[in-house]
C-alpha cells in the first residue's frame, strides 16, 4: 500500500512540476531536483531509501535501449569517426583526467573513486541538448552527431562506472586488467545483443496482436541486460546493441498499429523515468549532505566548481582538438571531410548538458562494501556529480540557444528537401502503379473508385510540390485544405459522441470510429505541421 502511495505521489508531482515548468518555461528536470530537495528536509515527508542495485536494473536498460532505437546505421557510419573521438574516447579520458585532477583538490578522495566519479558525469544527455537544438535550423549533421554520441557514450561510461564501482569497493585496481576485461565485456555484450536482437525479432515478427507486442517490448531490455550480465558481458552494451537493431528491422518487422501505439507508450514511460530520477535524487539530498558533515560548505563549493569548470573545459578542448589535428594530420580523410566550421564545433562542445542517466549511475553506488565496510566517497561522490548535473543543465542548457543565435548557425541545405523528396517519389511509385493497373488488387475495380485514388494522391503531390524548403505556408490552399479537414473531423467526433450519448451506437464502437478519426487527423497534421486543434493543444 505504501509502495502504491509513493508512486502515485511520484508521478502527481511530476505531472504538476511539469506543467509549471513548461508554463515558465523553464527546465522541468532542474525544478524537479529542486522541488525534492526541498521535501527532503521536510520531517512530515518519509524518507525514501533506494536500493541501488534496483535503481541501475530499474531505470538504466530501458533508457538505454530506447535512445538506441533511433540510432540510423548510415549516419553512425558516416559520423564513426567523430562518434569514436566524443563517445568513447571522451568518456575515457574524462574518467582518467576526473581520476588525476580530483584526488589532490580533495585531499582525501582515491584515484578509483575519482575515476568512479569521472565515469558519473563522462555520459551527455541528448534529451536536454536536442530538446534545445531543435528549435533552431542547424546542420542536420550537428544534431544527428550529439543524438547518437549521448547513446553510444551513455553504455560506454556505465560499463566504465562498473570497473570503477568494483575498483572503489575492493580496493584494487589494475588498468591492464580493467581495459582487458572492457574489452571481452564490451564487445562479448554488443555481440551478444546482436544475437539476441536477432532471436528476438523472429519472434516479434511472428506476433500478430499491437498490445502483445508492446507488452513484449518492455520485457525485452531487461531480458537483454540480465542475460547479459548472467553471461559476465555488459548488460547495458547489450541493451543498446538490441535497441539498436530492432530499431533498424522496426519498419519491415512491426504493423503500422504496433509502432503508433508502441511509439506513444515508450515516450511517456521514458518522460516518467527519466522525471522521477530527478525527484527521487533530489529526495536523497538531506540524507548526501548530512554525511558531509567532514567538510566545511566553502570547501564542496570549491569542488564543485573545479568538477564543473574541469568538465564544461575538458569536453570543448577535445571537441576542437579532435575535430582539427586528425584532419591536420591526414590529407586523406581531410579530402573526404574537410574542416568544419568553428561555430558548429563550438556547438558540439557546449551541448555536454548531463542528465538521468548520471543521476540514476551515481544513486546506484552500493552502500556498503564487501566486507560490510560502509562504501568509501560515496556521498562525496553523488554530491559532486548532482552539482555536474545541475551545473551543465543551468549554465549550459540555458545558455546554448544565446550561443546559437550568437553565432548565427544556419543549415544552408534544406532539412526538409531529403523528406519531400522521399514522399514524392513514394507518390510517384504509386500514381504510375495507379495508371498502369499493376497490382492484382486493381484488376476489375471500377474506374471510379481507381480515379479516386488517383485524385488522392494526385493531391497529395501538389501538396508536397508547394511546399517550402521552411515548412508549410498557412496560405497555401492545401494547408488550408487539411485545416478545413481536421474541423470536419471534430465535427464527426461531435456526432459520434451525441450518438453514443443517446445510446444509438455502443462505447466500443464509438472508440473504434474515434481511433480510425485520431488516425486521419494524426496524418494531416503530419502534412500540415502548422495546422493544430484545439482538442490537441488541450491535451
Amino acid at each position: 500500500m505504501n509502495a502504491l502511495v509513493t508512486i502515485i505521489a511520484l508521478l502527481s508531482v511530476l505531472l504538476v512540476t511539469t506543467m509549471v515548468s513548461r508554463r515558465l518555461r523553464l527546465q522541468e528536470n532542474i525544478l524537479l531536483f529542486i522541488l525534492g530537495g526541498f521535501a527532503s528536509y521536510c520531517a512530515w515527508i518519509p524518507t525514501v531509501k533506494l536500493e541501488p542495485d534496483l535503481i541501475f536494473l530499474f531505470f538504466l536498460p530501458p533508457i538505454i535501449y530506447f535512445n538506441a532505437w533511433g540510432i540510423s546505421f548510415k549516419d553512425l557510419k558516416l559520423n564513426l569517426r567523430a562518434l569514436i573521438f566524443l563517445a568513447i574516447g571522451l568518456v575515457i579520458a574524462t574518467t582518467l583526467i576526473v581520476g588525476v585532477v580530483m584526488p589532490p583538490i580533495t585531499s582525501s578522495m582515491t584515484f578509483a573513486g575519482a575515476c568512479l566519479l569521472g565515469a558519473i558525469v563522462a555520459p551527455t544527455d541528448a534529451i536536454a541538448a536536442t530538446a534545445v537544438i531543435h528549435q533552431f535550423r542547424l546542420p542536420r549533421r550537428i544534431i544527428t552527431i550529439l543524438e547518437e554520441e549521448s547513446v553510444l557514450n551513455d553504455a560506454v561510461a556505465l560499463v566504465a562506472f562498473r570497473f570503477a564501482v568494483d575498483s572503489v569497493l575492493t580496493g584494487h585496481f589494475s588498468m591492464g586488467a580493467a581495459l582487458g576485461e572492457f574489452l571481452y565485456s564490451g564487445l562479448g555484450g554488443i555481440l551478444f545483443g546482436l544475437l539476441f536482437a536477432k532471436v528476438i525479432g523472429w519472434v516479434w515478427h511472428r506476433m500478430d496482436d499491437a498490445h502483445l507486442e508492446v507488452l513484449f517490448s518492455i520485457i525485452i531490455p531487461y531480458s537483454a541486460y540480465l542475460l547479459a550480465e548472467h553471461l559476465y558481458l555488459s548488460g547495458i552494451l547489450s541493451a543498446a546493441a538490441v535497441g539498436l537493431y530492432l530499431g533498424w528491422k522496426s519498419p519491415t518487422m512491426l504493423s503500422s498499429n504496433t509502432r503508433i501505439q508502441g511509439r506513444a507508450f515508450w515516450q511517456a514511460h521514458m518522460f516518467a523515468l527519466e522525471g522521477i530520477v530527478f525527484l527521487l535524487t533530489g529526495l536523497q539530498l538531506n540524507a548526501v549532505m548530512a554525511s558531509l558533515q567532514a567538510y566545511t560548505p566553502e570547501k564542496l563549493i570549491f569542488f564543485a566548481l573545479v568538477l564543473n569548470v574541469l568538465v564544461m573545459v575538458f569536453r570543448m578542448v577535445w571537441t576542437f582538438v579532435f575535430a582539427y589535428v586528425p584532419r591536420f594530420l591526414d590529407p586523406k580523410h581531410r579530402a573526404i571531410d574537410p574542416y568544419p566550421s568553428w561555430k558548429n564545433v563550438f556547438v558540439i562542445g557546449w551541448s555536454g548538458m548531463r542528465g538521468g542517466v548520471s543521476m540514476a549511475a551515481a544513486l546506484s553506488i552500493p552502500f556498503l562494501t564487501p566486507l560490510g565496510d560502509a562504501c568509501p566517497f560515496r556521498s562525496l561522490i553523488i554530491f559532486l556529480a548532482f552539482s555536474v548535473i545541475i551545473g551543465t543543465l543551468v549554465v549550459q542548457g540555458l545558455t546554448l540557444p544565446w550561443v546559437i543565435r550568437k553565432l548565427n548557425i544556419v543549415d544552408p541545405d534544406c532539412p526538409e528537401c531529403d523528406e519531400l523528396a522521399a514522399r514524392m517519389q513514394a507518390i510517384q511509385a504509386v500514381l504510375q502503379t495507379l495508371h498502369e493497373s499493376k497490382m492484382d488488387d486493381l484488376i476489375g475495380l471500377e474506374s471510379e473508385l481507381l480515379k479516386h485514388l488517383e485524385m488522392k494522391y494526385t493531391r497529395r503531390a501538389t501538396y508536397l510540390d508547394r511546399l517550402t524548403p521552411g515548412g508549410t505556408d498557412p496560405d497555401d490552399p492545401m494547408a488550408q485544405l487539411h485545416a478545413l479537414e481536421i474541423k470536419l473531423l471534430g465535427q464527426e467526433r461531435e456526432v459520434m459522441l451525441q450518438l453514443r450519448n443517446e445510446g444509438v451506437i455502443t462505447e466500443e464502437t464509438m472508440q473504434k470510429i474515434q481511433y480510425q478519426l485520431d488516425l486521419e487527423e494524426l496524418h494531416l497534421q503530419q502534412l500540415s505541421p502548422e495546422v493544430s486543434t484545439p482538442t490537441l493543444a488541450v491535451l
